[in-house]
């Protein structure tokens, strides 16, 4: 099976204004595709669930803070380049999730894509706290993730001890 090329937010555009950073429109198509229903190895739901919480957390974000921008008149620069390192981590944990899955490759891709999420977080913490807007529910909203991207990080563990073994076993098979 070859992996589609698989484009979750549009492509970089040196012209995007904040508004326009949005999720590819066919994400929900993607996260509902049944293909993912034959994932033995448990991983996809988590990946899928970090893939819905950076959505919801990167068009939240956007929006209160284009408010509170509309207001303040801070530079959007920052909040852009954010958007567009989510947009690229997105792409990447798409691929990744794609036969055959790698739970150390799931786990980087996932972990990449929560720091660029955080970053946009701290951005837009900043930018509103400084206008005494509450943004406690991205506290809530990170530690989700942070809970999906735990069993990836287990996993990986798991995976990267195996593959210890095994080759222990097979050094020790040609060794005998």
């Amino acid at each position: 099976m070859t992996r589609p090329e698989v484009m979750l937010i549009e492509p970089e555009n040196s012209e995007m204004e904040l508004g326009e950073v949005q999720l590819y429109p066919n994400l929900e198509q993607i996260l509902g595709d049944e293909q993912w229903i034959d994932d033995a190895t448990g991983l996809v739901p988590h990946c899928l669930s970090i893939l819905k919480t950076c959505r919801f957390l990167t068009e939240r974000l956007t929006a209160v803070t284009m408010s509170v921008m509309q207001s303040g008149g801070c530079s959007l620069s920052q909040i852009v380049e954010s958007a567009r390192r989510i947009s690229s981590r997105v792409d990447d944990m798409v691929r990744s999730m794609y036969p055959p899955l790698d739970p150390r490759l799931l786990e980087a891709r996932a972990a990449a894509l929560t720091l660029a999420v955080s970053h946009l977080a701290l951005i837009a913490r900043y930018e509103c706290e400084r206008k005494d807007v509450s943004l406690l529910w991205i506290d809530k909203s990170l530690a989700e993730m942070d809970g999906h991207l735990s069993v990836l990080r287990d996993s990986a563990v798991c995976q990267e001890a195996n593959s210890r073994i095994q080759a222990i076993i097979s050094s020790n098979n040609t060794n005998n």
